[in-house]
């Protein structure tokens, strides 16, 4: 339990589950929705990964990223906290984006 509150002590990891809520996305959507780079946004997926609250799957050559039961569970719980990323925000990092391939989800 103690893992699961560390791992969403972070506003970015917050933040994907947020924008996961919404609909499936992938790497390249991340990038312009947290501001982070690729690498940084790397570790906070896997992070996600190994706590069962996010899964990722091919879709052509794009990696896409969707919540799992679990991770719509914790969503239903930080949105009833108020605890979203609207209110404690999304650390931004600048990230090279231009040109970067848009993924069809």
């Amino acid at each position: 339990m103690a893992q699961l509150f560390k791992c969403l002590g972070d506003p970015c990891r917050v933040k994907i589950i947020e924008s996961l809520s919404q609909k499936e996305l992938c790497v390249f959507e991340f990038v312009e929705i947290t501001g982070y780079q690729y690498s940084a946004l790397s570790y906070h997926l896997k992070t996600l990964k190994e706590m069962d609250l996010i899964r990722s799957f091919e879709r052509g050559n794009f990696m896409v990223y969707s919540l799992t039961d679990k991770g719509q569970v914790i969503h239903e719980f930080i949105k009833r906290s108020g605890s979203s990323t609207a209110k404690y925000g999304c650390r931004r990092r600048p990230a090279a984006v231009s040109g970067a391939r848009r993924c069809q989800v």
